[in-house]
């Protein structure tokens, strides 16, 4: 039975009109953005990061006797709901839930007096001597299911379980290796995301290592970087047996031709912007790209390059002197290529992402990191000793990290 017409009662905890509370019936629909025809208007510069039509909230009546408040959100940047980040998606609201706008500030709490409070009260009642239908059946309650799928440990779990099974029925070496190698590609990608913070689809990651694979197969825009960066003499210092030489040769020759290839899906990307700041995910918005965003295409490019050097080449060698060798060869270059490709892909595209972020474009910037990441990679590939080559591995992670963190804390996600 209804005790009382369902209202909702909106406080501002900061801003100017902090301490000031709006209070709304069942009929109404409350606009949260920038736009001045929002019902609550979030502008000015300490607001940058609400869209313009950020968020709305509502009364649903759904199923019998089920009636609640609900909160969807529409941005670009997300809407943190009690310190969690939800991006284009939708939830009930509780009595006391906070919505901040912006990572660091509360902006309003939610107080409901409504019907759906009084259930919840009942419902308890109810549990003393029984459980509820959805504690029998989660997947009853609405958005449940969704709720388990976009767990963090989901999609990877059953990656696994997957690739387990079919790694017991592989009918070959050669289809256990590439198995394991989408595994593993998989698994890199799913880091590389984490990290990265960004809610993005995965599909966006997957596509660009694809493309990346692509792009090696085509063979063209490989072919045409070879003529530039590895003429005979480039060649010759790869395979030289002095130091500085050896340097020199991978510096220019897997370096700076390699680094280049891989960010290729990069600047793809920048220049297909537009389209992609339709499909309204985080790192995008406002004509510009999170330098965050393009560290995650460039990780992810690296991959589908760290996937088509090993499985097709490094691994067919080793295994001419027997499988278990191109086995044992397979999986640490795959782990090493988060200190390897993915570290110098990902200071390269922290580069491009400054260079393009500006109004003024600066292509010094692009150089700089180009060349970073090609002096980390010559590195990489000259030394001899593991120790130091352990230390250069080591250092490029570091890097990574750095700028990684740095671009979270210094642009809108």
């Amino acid at each position: 039975m209804f005790q009382q017409e369902p209202e909702i009662k909106i406080t501002f905890l900061s801003g100017p009109r902090k301490g000031q509370t709006l209070t709304f019936k069942e009929e109404d629909e409350i606009t949260i953005g920038r736009d001045k025809s929002s019902t609550i208007v979030f502008d000015g510069p300490e607001n940058k990061s609400v869209s313009r039509k950020h968020a709305k909230i509502w009364f649903y009546g759904g199923l019998t006797g089920f009636f609640v408040w609900q909160f969807g959100d529409g941005s670009t940047n997300g809407t943190y709901v009690n310190g969690n980040k939800l991006l284009n998606d939708e939830l009930d609201l509780n009595d006391g839930d906070v919505l901040s706008f912006t990572k660091d500030r509360q902006d309003i709490k939610i107080s409901i007096s409504s019907t759906h409070q009084q259930e919840k009260q009942v419902d308890a009642g109810r549990q003393d001597t029984s459980p509820s239908f959805t504690k029998l059946v989660p997947t009853a309650n609405p958005g449940f299911l969704k709720e388990v799928i976009d767990q963090p440990f989901f999609i990877p779990a059953i990656c696994t379980v997957l690739a387990a099974i079919f790694l017991f029925v592989a009918p070959s070496f050669t289809a256990y290796t590439i198995g394991l190698g989408i595994y593993l590609a998989l698994m890199m990608l799913f880091f590389v995301k984490a990290v990265s913070g960004l809610n993005v689809p995965f599909w966006l990651l997957g596509g660009t290592s694809v493309l990346s694979i692509v792009l090696f197969y085509i063979w063209i825009p490989w072919l045409l970087l070879e003529l530039i960066f590895r003429p005979s003499i480039i060649l010759d210092f790869m395979e030289s047996k002095t130091f500085i030489q050896q340097f020199i040769g991978h510096f220019v020759g897997a370096g700076l031709m390699e680094e280049l290839f891989k960010v290729i899906p990069v600047f793809a990307f920048i220049a297909l912007k537009n389209r992609f700041a339709q499909m309204n995910f985080s790192g995008i918005g406002d004509g510009k790209i999170s330098p965050v965003l393009l560290m995650l295409i460039g990780a992810s490019s690296a991959v589908g390059f760290i996937f088509v050097e090993t499985l097709f080449q490094y691994v067919p060698e080793a295994a001419e002197q027997g499988e278990v060798f191109g086995l044992a060869l397979l999986i640490p270059r795959f782990i090493s290529g988060i200190a390897g490709h993915i570290g110098f892909s990902g200071i390269f595209s922290y580069y491009i992402g400054l260079a393009f972020y500006y109004k003024n474009f600066n292509p010094k910037l692009l150089i700089i990191g180009w060349v970073l990441a090609s002096v980390l990679h010559g590195l990489w590939n000259a030394i001899p000793n593991i120790i130091i080559s352990s230390s250069v591995a080591i250092a490029t992670f570091t890097i990574f990290m750095i700028y990684l963190i740095k671009a979270k804390k210094s642009f809108p996600t």
